[in-house]
């Protein structure tokens, strides 16, 4: 579980908490502007700091839930590591995916959320993914025979469609709550990009070459971008 990932699914749900006692406190603030009898009034003030209370108690809650929900599934907690610091700041400089664009703030948690998924892949080599953000994957290096590139080796740009979709139904688990996971296999399309030696681009079979958008990247290189099914 990256920092970012915890931290945002926490305040999220304790500013959805907040919102809706900070309403509640407002209507008995106009309350207590009205005139009503002493006992009534000390009534309404033990109310007022009852709800105040609530407030703490359910930002404790939050945490508490969310805390016990990552036990039960076993899962493990991956903070921010002191090199994180200086990679995010050069992909915010330079508009490096995950950013949109150069001092895109509001992709830096994308960009450490990131750098926690790369790290983990470096552990454990294969790594299974659930986003519906496209840009968390859309930075990734990968590697394939089919990729043209002296290391075999791209850059996800985006994706396009998925294709040939079938689901797990044995491996499918309930964790309560509605909480549940559904195992499931597909085939990709990805937008690479990548760096070809030009006479190697010249080499390749006609049909790969002309799946193929290139520029000029320097005198000895193209800068390439293709779709490839994965």
């Amino acid at each position: 579980m990256p920092f970012f990932v915890e931290r945002e699914f926490i305040t999220q749900h304790q500013e959805d908490y907040k919102k809706e006692i900070v309403s509640s406190l407002s209507q008995i603030e106009s309350l207590l502007r009205k005139k009503m009898p002493s006992k009534q009034v000390a009534k309404v003030e033990r109310i007022k700091q009852e709800l105040q209370e609530v407030d703490i108690v359910l930002n404790r809650y939050v945490s508490d839930e969310f805390n016990k929900w990552l036990k039960q599934i076993k899962a493990h907690k991956y903070g921010i590591r002191p090199d994180y610091g200086k990679r995010v700041a050069e992909a915010y400089f330079n508009g490096f995916p995950p950013f949109e664009s150069k001092k895109a703030r509001e992709d830096i948690p994308d960009s450490f959320i990131g750098e926690t998924i790369v790290d983990i892949i470096k552990t454990v080599g294969k790594l299974k993914i659930i986003t519906a953000d496209e840009k968390e994957l859309s930075w990734k290096e990968v590697t394939g025979e089919v990729i043209p590139e002296d290391n075999q080796e791209a850059r996800i740009m985006g994706f396009d469609s998925l294709e040939d979709i079938s689901i797990d139904k044995e491996e499918v688990e309930y964790y309560g709550d509605g909480e549940f996971t559904i195992p499931f296999h597909t085939a990709v399309e990805a937008r690479l990009n990548y760096a070809i030696y030009i006479s190697d681009y010249y080499c390749l079979p006609e049909e790969k070459a002309k799946n193929i958008s290139k520029s000029e990247l320097n005198d000895h290189y193209y800068d390439a971008e293709e779709k490839i099914i994965f």
